[in-house]
Protein backbone atom coordinates (compact mmCIF):
# COMPACT_ATOMS: atom_id res chain seq x y z
CA UNK A 1 0.00 0.00 0.00
CA UNK A 2 1.41 3.44 -0.96
CA UNK A 3 1.61 6.16 1.76
CA UNK A 4 1.36 9.93 0.70
CA UNK A 5 1.93 12.88 3.57
CA UNK A 6 -0.32 15.66 2.97
CA UNK A 7 -0.40 18.55 5.78
CA UNK A 8 -3.84 19.28 6.93
CA UNK A 9 -6.05 22.03 6.06
CA UNK A 10 -5.85 24.35 9.24
CA UNK A 11 -9.27 24.53 9.59
CA UNK A 12 -10.50 22.38 12.29
CA UNK A 13 -14.33 21.42 13.30
CA UNK A 14 -16.53 22.25 16.47
CA UNK A 15 -15.33 19.06 17.99
CA UNK A 16 -10.80 19.71 17.40
CA UNK A 17 -11.47 23.02 18.82
CA UNK A 18 -13.24 22.07 22.01
CA UNK A 19 -10.18 19.33 22.57
CA UNK A 20 -8.01 22.45 22.00
CA UNK A 21 -9.30 24.33 24.31
CA UNK A 22 -8.98 21.33 26.89
CA UNK A 23 -5.34 20.48 26.45
CA UNK A 24 -4.59 24.85 26.56
CA UNK A 25 -5.79 24.18 30.29
CA UNK A 26 -3.85 21.05 30.90
CA UNK A 27 -0.41 21.17 28.93
CA UNK A 28 2.03 23.80 28.04
CA UNK A 29 1.80 26.46 25.08
CA UNK A 30 5.10 24.70 23.62
CA UNK A 31 3.41 21.08 24.12
CA UNK A 32 0.48 22.01 22.60
CA UNK A 33 2.40 23.93 19.27
CA UNK A 34 3.84 20.38 19.15
CA UNK A 35 0.66 18.39 19.18
CA UNK A 36 -1.23 20.46 16.69
CA UNK A 37 1.30 19.55 14.01
CA UNK A 38 1.16 15.95 14.31
CA UNK A 39 -2.82 16.54 14.54
CA UNK A 40 -2.20 18.33 10.68
CA UNK A 41 -0.34 15.33 9.54
CA UNK A 42 -2.52 13.50 6.51
CA UNK A 43 -1.51 10.30 5.76
CA UNK A 44 -3.33 9.48 2.10
CA UNK A 45 -3.14 5.92 1.84
CA UNK A 46 -4.69 4.11 -1.03
CA UNK A 47 -8.24 3.74 -0.17
CA UNK A 48 -7.85 7.74 0.44
CA UNK A 49 -6.52 8.62 -3.22
CA UNK A 50 -9.21 6.12 -4.61
CA UNK A 51 -11.67 8.27 -2.53
CA UNK A 52 -10.92 11.26 -3.70
CA UNK A 53 -10.45 10.39 -7.10
CA UNK A 54 -13.97 9.20 -7.24
CA UNK A 55 -14.95 12.69 -5.23
CA UNK A 56 -12.85 14.42 -8.03
CA UNK A 57 -14.75 13.37 -10.93
CA UNK A 58 -18.62 13.24 -9.65
CA UNK A 59 -17.49 16.79 -8.90
CA UNK A 60 -16.50 18.15 -12.04
CA UNK A 61 -18.98 16.04 -14.22
CA UNK A 62 -22.08 16.95 -11.62
CA UNK A 63 -23.07 20.28 -13.74
CA UNK A 64 -22.23 18.56 -17.02
CA UNK A 65 -24.75 15.65 -17.08
CA UNK A 66 -28.38 15.36 -17.00
CA UNK A 67 -28.71 13.40 -13.78
CA UNK A 68 -25.10 14.16 -11.79
CA UNK A 69 -23.83 11.24 -9.43
CA UNK A 70 -22.98 10.48 -6.80
CA UNK A 71 -20.26 8.92 -4.03
CA UNK A 72 -21.04 6.41 -0.82
CA UNK A 73 -18.33 6.43 0.87
CA UNK A 74 -18.97 3.46 3.92
CA UNK A 75 -16.53 2.85 7.46
CA UNK A 76 -16.41 2.27 11.20
CA UNK A 77 -16.30 5.72 13.22
CA UNK A 78 -12.72 7.07 12.77
CA UNK A 79 -11.74 5.84 9.99
CA UNK A 80 -11.65 8.63 7.77
CA UNK A 81 -14.75 9.18 6.18
CA UNK A 82 -15.17 13.36 7.79
CA UNK A 83 -11.81 13.85 7.21
CA UNK A 84 -11.78 12.92 3.43
CA UNK A 85 -14.90 15.05 2.63
CA UNK A 86 -12.90 18.13 4.97
CA UNK A 87 -9.65 17.29 2.84
CA UNK A 88 -11.52 17.33 -0.67
CA UNK A 89 -13.16 21.10 0.48
CA UNK A 90 -9.95 22.04 1.77
CA UNK A 91 -8.00 21.66 -1.37
CA UNK A 92 -10.67 22.99 -3.73
CA UNK A 93 -8.97 25.73 -5.81
CA UNK A 94 -10.84 28.74 -6.15
CA UNK A 95 -12.97 29.46 -9.23
CA UNK A 96 -15.28 31.86 -10.94
CA UNK A 97 -17.80 28.92 -11.40
CA UNK A 98 -19.25 28.69 -7.76
CA UNK A 99 -19.68 31.45 -4.95
CA UNK A 100 -16.05 31.12 -2.24
CA UNK A 101 -16.55 28.56 -0.01
CA UNK A 102 -19.72 27.07 -1.41
CA UNK A 103 -18.36 24.49 -4.07
CA UNK A 104 -19.47 21.74 -1.91
CA UNK A 105 -21.98 22.04 1.12
CA UNK A 106 -21.19 19.67 3.84
CA UNK A 107 -24.09 18.80 6.67
CA UNK A 108 -24.12 16.42 9.36
CA UNK A 109 -27.00 14.51 9.57
CA UNK A 110 -28.94 14.05 13.21
CA UNK A 111 -29.74 10.32 14.30
CA UNK A 112 -33.83 11.20 13.14
CA UNK A 113 -33.18 13.67 10.19
CA UNK A 114 -36.69 15.49 9.43
CA UNK A 115 -37.18 17.30 6.22
CA UNK A 116 -37.57 20.40 7.69
CA UNK A 117 -34.11 20.20 9.69
CA UNK A 118 -31.98 18.63 6.37
CA UNK A 119 -33.39 21.97 4.73
CA UNK A 120 -32.29 24.56 7.21
CA UNK A 121 -28.91 23.09 7.93
CA UNK A 122 -28.46 23.23 3.70
CA UNK A 123 -29.80 27.03 3.82
CA UNK A 124 -27.77 27.78 6.87
CA UNK A 125 -24.45 26.42 5.05
CA UNK A 126 -25.41 28.87 1.96
CA UNK A 127 -25.50 31.43 4.01
CA UNK A 128 -29.80 32.14 3.26
CA UNK A 129 -31.06 34.97 5.74
CA UNK A 130 -34.01 33.00 6.92
CA UNK A 131 -32.88 29.30 7.22
CA UNK A 132 -35.37 28.47 9.77
CA UNK A 133 -38.21 25.70 8.04
CA UNK A 134 -41.50 24.74 9.37
CA UNK A 135 -44.25 22.52 8.26
CA UNK A 136 -45.59 25.59 6.81
CA UNK A 137 -42.85 26.79 5.04
CA UNK A 138 -41.11 23.36 4.31
CA UNK A 139 -42.58 23.33 0.74
CA UNK A 140 -41.40 26.92 -0.11
CA UNK A 141 -37.94 26.67 1.32
CA UNK A 142 -37.57 23.46 -0.42
CA UNK A 143 -37.55 25.45 -3.86
CA UNK A 144 -35.62 28.55 -2.69
CA UNK A 145 -32.82 25.47 -1.03
CA UNK A 146 -32.89 24.70 -5.02
CA UNK A 147 -32.50 27.79 -6.65
CA UNK A 148 -30.18 28.92 -4.15
CA UNK A 149 -27.74 26.01 -4.88
CA UNK A 150 -28.27 26.89 -8.74
CA UNK A 151 -27.44 30.82 -7.51
CA UNK A 152 -24.22 29.90 -5.71
CA UNK A 153 -22.88 27.26 -7.95
CA UNK A 154 -22.16 24.32 -5.82
CA UNK A 155 -21.71 21.45 -7.56
CA UNK A 156 -21.66 18.74 -4.53
CA UNK A 157 -23.60 18.31 -1.02
CA UNK A 158 -21.76 16.61 1.55
CA UNK A 159 -23.68 14.47 4.08
CA UNK A 160 -21.76 12.59 6.91
CA UNK A 161 -23.49 10.46 9.00
CA UNK A 162 -25.66 9.61 6.11
CA UNK A 163 -26.60 6.83 7.22
CA UNK A 164 -28.97 8.11 9.43
CA UNK A 165 -30.87 8.53 6.22
CA UNK A 166 -31.42 4.75 6.05
CA UNK A 167 -32.45 4.18 9.81
CA UNK A 168 -35.72 4.16 11.14
CA UNK A 169 -37.92 6.69 13.12
CA UNK A 170 -37.19 9.06 9.53
CA UNK A 171 -40.94 10.11 7.71
CA UNK A 172 -41.57 7.94 4.79
CA UNK A 173 -41.90 9.80 1.58
CA UNK A 174 -44.96 10.29 -0.43
CA UNK A 175 -46.98 7.63 -0.96
CA UNK A 176 -46.17 7.45 -5.09
CA UNK A 177 -42.56 6.77 -4.61
CA UNK A 178 -40.29 4.66 -2.24
CA UNK A 179 -37.70 5.86 0.13
CA UNK A 180 -38.06 8.97 3.32
CA UNK A 181 -38.44 12.58 3.01
CA UNK A 182 -34.84 12.80 3.35
CA UNK A 183 -33.72 10.04 0.30
CA UNK A 184 -36.43 11.80 -1.66
CA UNK A 185 -34.73 15.30 -0.96
CA UNK A 186 -31.39 14.06 -2.01
CA UNK A 187 -32.63 13.12 -5.52
CA UNK A 188 -34.45 16.37 -6.05
CA UNK A 189 -31.53 18.35 -5.35
CA UNK A 190 -29.79 15.65 -8.14
CA UNK A 191 -31.86 16.54 -10.38
CA UNK A 192 -33.37 19.95 -9.99
CA UNK A 193 -30.16 21.73 -9.11
CA UNK A 194 -27.35 18.87 -10.69
CA UNK A 195 -25.47 18.70 -7.73
CA UNK A 196 -23.32 15.59 -7.05
CA UNK A 197 -23.77 13.97 -3.47
CA UNK A 198 -20.69 12.63 -1.26
CA UNK A 199 -22.30 10.72 1.76
CA UNK A 200 -20.50 9.05 4.48
CA UNK A 201 -22.09 6.73 7.15
CA UNK A 202 -21.32 3.53 8.64
CA UNK A 203 -22.51 0.35 7.73
CA UNK A 204 -26.37 1.55 7.72
CA UNK A 205 -25.66 3.70 4.39
CA UNK A 206 -25.11 0.13 2.70
CA UNK A 207 -28.88 -0.32 2.70
CA UNK A 208 -29.01 2.61 0.92
CA UNK A 209 -30.65 0.63 -2.59
CA UNK A 210 -32.70 -1.82 -0.48
CA UNK A 211 -34.01 1.57 1.56
CA UNK A 212 -34.83 4.32 -2.50
CA UNK A 213 -33.74 2.51 -5.22
CA UNK A 214 -33.92 5.45 -7.04
CA UNK A 215 -31.14 7.11 -4.47
CA UNK A 216 -28.93 3.98 -5.11
CA UNK A 217 -29.46 4.16 -8.36
CA UNK A 218 -27.91 7.86 -8.42
CA UNK A 219 -25.13 7.23 -6.33
CA UNK A 220 -23.57 4.83 -8.19
CA UNK A 221 -19.69 4.48 -6.92
CA UNK A 222 -19.28 2.72 -3.22
CA UNK A 223 -15.50 3.13 -1.51
CA UNK A 224 -14.84 2.31 1.65
CA UNK A 225 -12.73 2.96 4.49
CA UNK A 226 -11.70 0.50 7.03
CA UNK A 227 -9.33 -0.05 9.77
CA UNK A 228 -5.92 -1.64 9.13
CA UNK A 229 -4.56 -4.81 9.92
CA UNK A 230 -1.87 -5.53 12.54
CA UNK A 231 1.37 -5.94 10.41
CA UNK A 232 3.02 -4.44 7.28
CA UNK A 233 0.13 -2.13 5.80
CA UNK A 234 -0.26 -0.93 9.59
CA UNK A 235 3.48 0.09 9.98
CA UNK A 236 3.19 2.01 7.20
CA UNK A 237 0.57 4.04 8.45
CA UNK A 238 2.97 4.90 11.54
CA UNK A 239 6.29 5.04 9.51
CA UNK A 240 4.23 7.65 7.22
CA UNK A 241 3.58 9.74 11.00
CA UNK A 242 7.20 9.31 11.47
CA UNK A 243 8.85 10.83 8.43
CA UNK A 244 6.44 13.70 8.85
CA UNK A 245 7.07 14.74 11.91
CA UNK A 246 10.01 17.28 11.78
CA UNK A 247 9.84 18.78 15.47
CA UNK A 248 9.44 15.60 17.46
CA UNK A 249 11.10 12.07 16.86
CA UNK A 250 8.26 9.55 16.50
CA UNK A 251 10.54 6.82 15.52
CA UNK A 252 9.39 5.11 18.37
CA UNK A 253 6.69 3.79 17.32
CA UNK A 254 8.03 2.99 13.67
CA UNK A 255 10.18 -0.30 15.79
CA UNK A 256 7.31 -3.53 14.79
CA UNK A 257 7.03 -4.48 18.44
CA UNK A 258 5.72 -0.95 19.30
CA UNK A 259 3.81 -0.86 16.02
CA UNK A 260 2.07 -4.16 17.32
CA UNK A 261 1.57 -2.20 20.55
CA UNK A 262 -0.14 0.51 19.07
CA UNK A 263 -2.50 -2.08 16.96
CA UNK A 264 -3.17 -3.40 20.26
CA UNK A 265 -4.12 -0.60 21.68
CA UNK A 266 -5.71 1.20 18.27
CA UNK A 267 -7.40 -1.76 16.84
CA UNK A 268 -5.94 0.07 13.72
CA UNK A 269 -8.05 2.38 13.56
CA UNK A 270 -6.94 5.98 12.34
CA UNK A 271 -8.50 8.15 14.34
CA UNK A 272 -7.80 6.50 17.66
CA UNK A 273 -4.63 6.28 16.51
CA UNK A 274 -3.66 10.04 15.77
CA UNK A 275 -5.04 10.65 18.73
CA UNK A 276 -2.71 8.66 20.93
CA UNK A 277 0.13 9.93 18.81
CA UNK A 278 -0.61 13.27 19.80
CA UNK A 279 -1.48 12.70 23.64
CA UNK A 280 2.23 10.55 23.62
CA UNK A 281 3.67 13.84 22.44
CA UNK A 282 1.69 15.97 25.27
CA UNK A 283 2.62 13.40 27.90
CA UNK A 284 6.41 13.53 26.35
CA UNK A 285 6.58 17.10 25.93
CA UNK A 286 5.44 17.66 29.85
CA UNK A 287 8.52 15.35 30.62
CA UNK A 288 11.30 17.82 28.68
CA UNK A 289 11.52 14.93 26.09
CA UNK A 290 12.23 14.94 22.84
CA UNK A 291 10.93 10.91 21.88
CA UNK A 292 8.41 8.65 22.69
CA UNK A 293 9.39 5.90 25.12
CA UNK A 294 7.41 3.29 26.65
CA UNK A 295 6.75 4.83 29.69
CA UNK A 296 4.94 7.87 27.74
CA UNK A 297 3.15 5.64 25.80
CA UNK A 298 1.08 3.82 28.92
CA UNK A 299 0.97 7.54 30.40
CA UNK A 300 -0.58 8.09 27.25
CA UNK A 301 -2.54 5.36 26.71
CA UNK A 302 -3.65 5.83 30.53
CA UNK A 303 -5.08 9.32 29.89
CA UNK A 304 -7.26 9.08 26.93
CA UNK A 305 -8.74 5.57 27.88
CA UNK A 306 -9.28 6.05 31.28
CA UNK A 307 -9.53 4.13 34.44
CA UNK A 308 -12.51 2.10 33.19
CA UNK A 309 -11.78 0.96 29.79
CA UNK A 310 -11.82 -3.01 28.86
CA UNK A 311 -8.68 -2.20 26.22
CA UNK A 312 -5.70 -3.52 28.22
CA UNK A 313 -2.52 -1.51 28.40
CA UNK A 314 0.09 -3.17 25.83
CA UNK A 315 2.76 -0.84 27.42
CA UNK A 316 2.42 -2.13 30.41
CA UNK A 317 1.72 -5.47 29.64
CA UNK A 318 4.76 -5.80 27.10
CA UNK A 319 7.36 -4.60 29.62
CA UNK A 320 10.27 -7.28 29.97
CA UNK A 321 10.04 -8.96 33.80
CA UNK A 322 12.86 -7.77 36.05
CA UNK A 323 15.57 -10.54 37.37
CA UNK A 324 14.51 -11.40 40.77
CA UNK A 325 16.17 -9.81 43.47
CA UNK A 326 19.92 -10.51 44.56
CA UNK A 327 20.46 -12.34 41.13
CA UNK A 328 23.45 -11.77 39.00
CA UNK A 329 22.90 -9.95 35.61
Amino acid sequence: MHFDLTPMSEEISEEQQRTLERRLATYSASAIKLAVKIDRVLVAHTDFNSTLRAMDRVFQLGKELSVPQGVALIGPPGSGKSTTLQYFMASLPTSTLFEAGLGVVRVRLPERPSLGRVVSMMLTKLRYPFPKVSDHTVGAKRGILIEALRSKGTRMIGIDEAGHMCGIGVRRAHASRTGNEITELCCELMDEAQVALMLCGNEQLSSLDRVDPALGARVTVRQRLKDFADGAIYEGFLTAFKNQSKDFDLSFLADPHQASNMHKATNGNPRHTKSLFIEGVLVAAERNLSCLNSEVMAEAFARLRGSATLITNPWLTSRPALPPSGSSK
